[in-house]
């Protein structure tokens, strides 16, 4: 038995959101490691990127490792049901012990959960180490959930929306934070209820940016951001100048903290800052509009073009299949004059309908074929010969008792040459299934059909008992040997 692997298959899109999903994760999973190393040599600067701000929680940092790991291997997209259960269990761990900080906060009693992941702290030097806040343990628990999601078979279909508004969530809460702390607000660096480190602002950010780009281009956020609406380019295009403006904003703002500038000089600074983005956004956004105008037109220009162009062709198919249709009538009113004129007797008559109904039918044939392939020029004329040919005998005979042998190459003929051929297969046909055999014989019929050079080669042979030694072909005017020649 052959084991079949199966890979699934990922669009460009979901590639791309992949791969920045897999850098956020990474992001985070390295901030973690070395706040970690931080405590670990008590470098300070490091656990809060400035010494007025409070240091990141070892047990928040812990949680970055296992959290970015966790959804780093997701984006690998090849596990076994151990390891998914594995991961969904630690995902849920980490969302207990959240839940069971945050009644620890609510009730105002250290408990000591933290000794559930640090039973020892003796390793992490001798910075005094801080307990990781409420507003932390609410967004860590929402990305755990989203973990979880992420790692069901059940779920993650079926909540993908969900999860990228989980994600969403703990990227705009990580982003507040961090602006947060640019702006200089102090109530998320003082206090010990809401202060969130800028470390985990940051790691918080990038994680929820992970997390919405692992649901994929589907997911209802990811479809606003990426998708080709006029929404969605005015999103991407005034999300990222925003966020850097904000940031700059900030910046600004801390710098000059520092220098002990003022009040007033750093809102004149903002002000005319905030007047420049204001002026860059109005100037982008007139110009994303009429870029998206003038594709839009153009489209439209396009789209007219292209429906002028098969209104033609669909006025020239119409005028061609009327004169194809006049053509086929005349022939068959020339078919039925020919055929009339040595019907003397009822029994001659009678054969001559019945030939005209299977010349008539060979053409209706060409047509059905027409219909059947969605074409109006070209027949594949392999299998119409197969059909004619099986339709002609089981007129006669409803048991095979006639087998056919064919040798036809697969090849697409124009209406103006397959009706004609038709017509020349039907007459040899009917002639060998009538004349050739006895009642009793088991006869074959063979038929070859291939283009040799400009010109196409229709052959038909039977083992029967052949034409009459005093057999005529030039002076014989029969019907039949009329459209043959």
């Amino acid at each position: 038995m052959v084991k079949i692997h199966k890979t699934a298959s990922i669009n460009s899109d979901d590639l791309t959101l992949y791969k920045t999903a897999r850098f956020a994760f990474r992001l985070i999973t390295l901030l973690g490691v070395i706040e970690i190393i931080a405590y670990i040599f008590d470098q300070r600067l490091l656990l809060s990127f400035n010494e007025h701000f409070i240091p990141i929680a070892p047990d928040t940092a812990i949680i970055f490792i296992v959290l970015g790991s966790l959804f780093y291997l997701r984006t690998k997209n090849s596990h076994n049901n151990f390891f998914q259960n594995t991961a969904i269990a630690l995902f849920g761990s980490i969302a207990i012990y959240t839940i069971l900080k945050i009644l620890e906060a609510l009730i105002n009693v250290d408990l000591t959960f933290s000794k559930i992941l640090l039973p020892s702290t003796e390793f992490l030097g001798t910075i005094q180490l801080k307990r990781i806040s409420p507003i932390t343990s609410l967004i860590i628990l929402l990305a755990s959930i989203s973990g979880i999601i992420s790692y069901s078979p059940v779920l993650k279909n079926r909540y993908k929306n969900f999860n990228a508004y989980l994600g969403t969530a703990v990227l705009i809460s990580g982003f507040i934070i961090t602006t947060a702390y640019t702006l200089g607000t102090p109530i998320f660096y003082i206090g010990s209820f809401i202060p969130v480190a800028l470390p985990t602002a940051i790691g918080l950010t990038f994680l929820g940016a992970g997390i919405v780009a692992l649901t994929g281009e589907k997911s209802v956020i990811n479809r606003l951001y990426t998708g080709k609406t006029i929404k969605s380019l005015l999103i991407r295009s005034f999300i990222p100048i925003i966020i850097v403006s904000v940031l700059l904003n900030g910046f600004i703002h801390a710098t000059l903290l520092l220098t002990f500038v003022n009040a007033g000089l750093f809102a004149s600074i903002s002000t005319i800052f905030l007047i420049a983005v204001t002026i860059y956004i109005s100037v982008r956004l007139a110009g994303q509009i009429s870029i998206h105008i003038d594709t839009a037109d153009k489209e439209r220009d396009n789209a007219r073009d292209r429906l002028s162009e098969n209104l033609k062709e669909k006025e020239t198919l119409i005028k061609e299949l009327n004169h194809r249709v006049k053509n086929n009538f005349n022939l068959i009113n020339s078919i039925i004059s020919l055929s009339s004129v040595n019907c003397n007797d009822l029994e001659r008559m009678k054969s001559t309908l019945e030939m005209v109904k299977f010349r008539i039918n060979s053409i209706a044939m060409v047509h059905i074929q027409l219909y059947e392939s969605n074409s109006l020029t070209y027949i594949e004329f392999k299998d119409y010969i197969i059909k004619l040919a099986k339709s002609i005998h089981h007129s006669y005979y409803e048991t095979d008792r006639i087998k056919f042998n064919f040798e036809i190459e697969d090849k697409k003929l124009p209406v103006n040459i397959a009706i004609p051929c038709s017509l020349i297969l039907t007459e040899l046909i009917v002639n060998s299934i009538k004349y050739a055999f006895s009642d009793s014989d088991e006869g074959i019929i063979s038929i070859s059909f291939k283009r040799i050079n400009e010109y196409y080669n229709l052959k038909v042979s039977d083992n029967g008992r052949g034409l009459p030694e005093n057999f005529e072909k030039k002076s014989n005017e029969s019907m039949g040997f009329i459209i043959i020649r």
